[in-house]
């Protein structure tokens, strides 16, 4: 029955290290997207083709981009910490589970 118990707590140690990898890299890759539409939302704003109208959107455009960037980065950082938490964890029961065996 203990065998069964610790490799239950490995199992889901695996599995939430897992899932925050997971968030983190879909939160890279909205990053990423991100910064693509704000870098064509300020090269429009520049562009001597774009009309004044839609400069003035775009500014509330890039600032709202901003804002997510800023978001998402704070997600990221918070996964990050969950991550190493999680893995530190992890790596303590391997070892516990090595040693009693």
């Amino acid at each position: 029955m203990q065998g069964f118990r610790v490799g239950r707590q490995l199992f889901e140690l695996q599995s939430g290290v897992n899932d925050l990898q997971n968030q983190i890299a879909s939160r890279e890759y909205a990053l990423r997207e991100n910064a693509e539409q704000m870098a064509a939302a300020q090269a429009a704003i520049i562009s001597d083709g774009t009309p004044s109208d839609q400069r003035a959107a775009l500014v509330l455009k890039v600032a709202e981009l901003a804002q997510q960037q800023g978001v998402l980065q704070a997600q990221i950082d918070e996964l990050q910490r969950n991550l190493a938490v999680r893995q530190v964890d992890l790596a303590r029961l391997r070892e516990s589970v090595a040693y009693n065996h």
